[in-house]
């Protein structure tokens, strides 16, 4: 049986969420992973989707206090939902203070059942202003979550900077130690991956244009097969591109 996934950090500022919704309403996947959602537009899509619907605790996004949701909508009844928060930060990074942004600081799950198989798919949104190794342990946390009886598949945006110059650029303000400075974020992220055998669907795409980056993640276990794979041009008024995978469960 074939699964379609679409993931796509929105954007909380987004000024063209007409064509955004539209988008999302017509995409025709059957799970849909959304990031950044502010909750004036939650509220158009639980009142316009016909579909099954979870979303994740809110936190305060920047300097004005900006509610925002991870969401989840299901073409197949949702059989079981939950949210967590990660580990704060004892101190959190300048790059916080500064931008009042400490969050996002929750992911969730939902479960489904396809014919006789079930599967966990989980939306999660890494925090951005903190450091390689926060960010790793904040994964870690999110796979803690999965259950070997079912299929777990991991979207979201996991704000994997990876690239040594950027480094240099925000690790004095993202409280960066000089070994998160000196190594590749995406090798240290890889290595997870296959620590716990999962296949990093758009490895080597650019799904955040702005510095070129691979921000956003599908991730499936090694032995589901990918029917196909997209990472739209178009962004609907968001800094991110979506992504899309079917694979056959």
């Amino acid at each position: 049986m074939r699964l379609k996934i679409l993931s796509w950090n929105v954007y909380c500022r987004n000024r063209r969420f007409d064509k955004a919704l539209r988008f999302i309403d017509s995409h025709g996947a059957d799970v849909i992973c959304l990031q950044e959602v502010p909750v004036e537009i939650l509220h158009i899509i639980k009142k316009e989707s016909p579909y099954f619907i979870s979303e994740a605790m809110s936190h305060d996004h920047g300097k004005k206090p900006l509610k925002t949701r991870n969401v989840i909508i299901s073409r197949y009844p949702i059989q079981e939902t939950r949210s967590f928060l990660f580990k704060d930060e004892a101190k959190h990074s300048i790059k916080s203070r500064v931008t009042k942004l400490t969050g996002p600081l929750e992911f969730h799950y939902v479960d489904i059942l396809l014919e006789d198989k079930k599967v966990r798919v989980f939306n999660s949104h890494l925090e951005c202003n903190t450091s390689p190794r926060v960010r790793a342990e904040q994964f870690k946390q999110v796979v803690k979550e999965s259950k070997d009886d079912r299929i777990n598949i991991y979207c979201g945006d996991l704000n994997t900077y990876g690239k040594w110059y950027i480094n240099l650029f925000i690790g004095y303000f993202s409280n960066y130690t000089f070994r998160d400075i000196a190594q590749s974020e995406k090798k240290l992220f890889s290595k997870i991956f296959n620590e716990y055998n999962l296949f990093d669907v758009f490895s080597g795409h650019v799904t955040y244009p702005r510095f070129l980056l691979q921000l956003d993640h599908i991730l499936i276990p090694r032995d589901i097969e990918v029917i196909s794979k997209k990472v739209y041009k178009q962004r609907y008024g968001s800094d991110h591109r979506p992504v899309f995978v079917e694979v056959e469960i």
